[in-house]
């Protein structure tokens, strides 16, 4: 029995699913045990796009030889509960809307960019989101994390440390005068225990790690 795959395709206005052979490499039992809420990597047109599995199903209204095949199973287990999946396939049919959009409005940026699921990932806070653009005018590098974080959904460890690389990094702080100048000459980082320290010249990092 054929195991064909209706997929929910974003980024086109058609309200209707599209029907889909599993991928090459995937077994044809696994194929069949696949559960709605699934990301998969489809052909569709002249792109490569993210799609999401709306149903399996044994029969489509186009002969076998005329259905591609999906690229690729991006999840080993579905992204979606099925109530919200079933929620999805309602919606789009009740207010006669794309599926592909209706899907796409259940997983969050990253996942519709068919990267993994951040699992323990960096997100913004409520009070992070709505933070002015100069509100960390004197801290490069969280700036810079704000607006990774704003522009990518959710940062894992690994890629956090992969940006910091091309980040600009901390500037010299330079203590001119006053008490500013006596208490870096006496007193070094916190991420140090403020244990004393031996001058101005070498506290190039002390607002960074305040």
């Amino acid at each position: 029995m054929p195991v064909i795959l209706r997929i929910a395709v974003p980024g086109n206005p058609l309200r209707r699913y599209f029907d889909y052979l599993p991928p090459a490499d995937l077994d044809p039992a696994r194929a069949a045990a696949l559960a709605p809420g699934c990301r998969l990597r489809v052909p569709f047109g002249r792109r490569s796009v993210v799609a999401f599995l709306a149903e399996v199903a044994t029969e489509s209204p186009l002969e076998p030889g005329a259905l591609k095949a999906a690229a690729a199973l991006l999840d080993d287990s579905p992204l979606l509960t099925p109530a919200v999946a079933g929620l999805c396939r309602w919606a789009a049919a009740y207010y006669q809307h794309a599926p592909g959009d209706v899907f796409a409005a259940a997983f969050s940026q990253r996942l519709r960019s068919g990267r993994a699921p951040a699992l323990g990932a960096w997100r913004l806070t409520d009070r992070g989101a709505g933070l002015a653009e100069d509100a960390l005018a004197r801290a490069p590098r969280q700036r810079e994390a704000l607006a990774a974080l704003r522009a990518g959904d959710a940062l894992t460890d690994d890629e956090l440390t992969a940006r910091k690389a091309e980040w600009t990094g901390p500037r010299p702080t330079i203590y001119a005068s006053g008490a500013l100048w006596k208490y870096a000459q006496l007193v070094g980082s916190t991420r140090l225990g403020a244990v004393t320290h031996p001058g101005a010249e070498a506290e190039t990092h002390v607002y960074m790690d305040l």
